[in-house]
């Protein structure tokens, strides 16, 4: 019992330890003695909610941010108090509170949709990755960890497995403008894909559940049928407009409960807080896909309707951290898509909006028509639905404002659709390289840029020539068609440059994701 007692007593120590030299970099003040804790008028609820945390940290400017380590004893206690600083903050986040936990598996067991009402809109960390965060600063910063305090910690952090799982479709909405959309946004809920990371992908049915089972009953399956050379081809007709395969979509964007949409406009954490904290695990999601003409997957995918069942297969690629970028000196980050190739560029927004980084987003499109979102559907993304537009209003969302959005168009931009969305001197008549190349030409430095692309191989062939002139390391979501996403098929094999060395690489298992320096261009 003593022994157990000493190691609680030193895991708390070294919690409050290092969260204090981590926030004083920021100006924040900490203290233990919350109840004694005087709130500002307009957060009168502050004095009863201090009661329930174990120690607290407030900056000049107000913001104030409560820690409590988990107990199951106060459950309870927990939602009370979660619930009124919820309603008592809104979606200011003038108010942060922070639930601490021993390890990262243990912390994971609580970000759950099931357990969301017991911490409302509430953040999490685990010692596990703080401890990390503390080492890291203390190279760079020596004395910032104490002597006594020095101790490696090699554990693994969030466990991924791939499943097979059945999400459930909320909507399947046409964009664009006309009768005939060429794009839609599925959106579907499903617990099979919370731990998904930005650079990962899914691999979706395009039939729901009851018509997939109706078209696997086939000829080859009826014994009346087996004998006969004119059964295989009545099963082969009958097959002739089915697909087969899954299809391999990029997450565009994902929904956490008690978080509104627009809630990272409002959220700025210190980033090296940023970087080790969690909310929920996200409980919807959405994949734009645009329809391929004479195309069979997609052309069946938009037919699915709310309500119905699909199969999919994820989180397959090899994710990326975001954090670790910062440790390589990178501050601001550009998300350069062309066309569709923005659409799993919003969901690493988030994630980096989340992680404080500095955001530009350059998107290039045909015309600006192929983004107006349709009336039924255009509330989720503005005020007013007939200026809603995909991608810019989804980056304005998550807090990039307008003059950090770009568009460049082939065709001639309607102004009075973007209707203060994007600063004027921010769009562009020809290619999204162009106005690239003009934007970094009037920068003083690039240092500490990275770009994050994705779109046609015109454009991102053109982006590394950029790139390479002005030194700025690049990181390429590539497309490819894929069969399987596992690694099995070798359908969405790339030539790659590693160890000085070219070899063939799998996009669906050693990408998506790739530096620009290992992909064999001129194989490409």
């Amino acid at each position: 019992m003593m022994k157990k007692e000493t190691e609680q007593s030193t895991y708390k120590e070294k919690t409050f330890l290092f969260l204090s030299r981590i926030l004083q970099q920021y100006g924040y003040i900490i203290t233990t003695e919350c109840s004694g804790y005087t709130p500002p008028k307009n957060y009168p609820t502050l004095s009863r909610a201090a009661g329930a945390f174990d120690f607290m940290a407030h900056d000049p400017d107000g913001r104030t941010i409560f820690f409590s380590y988990y107990d199951k004893d106060r459950e309870k206690l927990f939602k009370k108090v979660s619930e009124d600083l919820h309603d008592t903050d809104k979606e200011h986040f003038n108010i942060l509170y922070y639930m601490l936990f021993p390890s990262s598996e243990e912390m994971n067991k609580f970000r759950t949709l099931e357990w969301a009402e017991n911490w409302q809109r509430g953040f999490f960390i685990s010692f596990e990755e703080l401890e990390k965060k503390a080492e890291q600063i203390d190279k760079v910063d020596p004395g910032f960890i104490p002597a006594k305090f020095h101790k490696k910690n090699n554990k693994a952090h969030l466990k991924r497995s791939i499943k097979h799982f059945t999400a459930e479709i909320i909507s399947n909405s046409p964009v664009g403008y006309g009768k005939n959309p060429e794009h839609y946004i599925l959106k579907f809920k499903a617990t099979g894909l919370d731990r998904i990371l930005p650079g990962q992908f899914v691999m979706v049915d395009t039939l729901p559940v009851g018509k997939r089972t109706q078209a696997d009953f086939n000829h080859y399956n009826n014994p009346r049928f087996r004998s006969t050379y004119r059964s295989v081809d009545l099963a082969n007709k009958n097959f002739k407009h089915k697909s087969f395969l899954k299809r391999p979509f990029g997450i565009h964007r994902c929904y956490y409960k008690y978080f509104k949409l627009n809630y990272l406009k409002h959220l700025s954490l210190p980033p090296d807080l940023a970087e080790i904290s969690h909310t929920l695990f996200p409980h919807e999601f959405e994949i734009l896909y645009k329809l391929i003409p004479g195309g069979t997957g997609t052309n069946e995918l938009k037919e699915i309707k709310k309500g119905e069942r699909i199969k999919m297969l994820a989180p397959l690629g090899n994710p990326e951290n975001p954090v670790s970028w910062r440790l390589n000196g990178i501050e601001e980050i550009h998300l350069v898509g062309g066309g569709v190739g923005m659409a799993p560029l919003v969901f690493f927004g988030q994630a980096l909006k989340f992680y404080s980084y500095n955001i530009k987003a350059f998107l290039g499109i045909d015309k600006i028509e192929t983004l107006i979102k349709s009336a039924p559907f255009a509330k989720t993304f503005a005020s007013k639905t007939e200026h809603a537009l995909v991608y810019i209003d989804e980056l304005s969302k998550i807090g990039l404002e307008s003059d950090e959005i770009f568009l460049s168009s082939e065709n001639r931009i309607d102004k009075k659709l973007i209707m203060n969305k994007i600063s004027e001197s921010n769009l562009h008549n020809g290619f999204i390289t162009e106005q690239y190349k003009a934007h970094l030409g009037k920068q003083k430095s690039h240092k500490k840029i990275m770009i994050i692309t994705c779109g046609p191989k015109p454009m991102i062939t053109a982006l590394k020539k950029i790139v390479d002139e002005f030194k700025i390391p690049m990181k390429v979501l590539l497309e490819k068609r894929m069969g399987c996403g596992i690694g099995v098929c070798m359908s969405c094999v790339c030539r790659t440059i590693r160890d000085n060395r070219e070899e063939y690489s799998r996009v669906c298992t050693d990408g998506p994701m790739f530096d620009s320096e290992e992909i064999c261009w001129e194989k490409l």
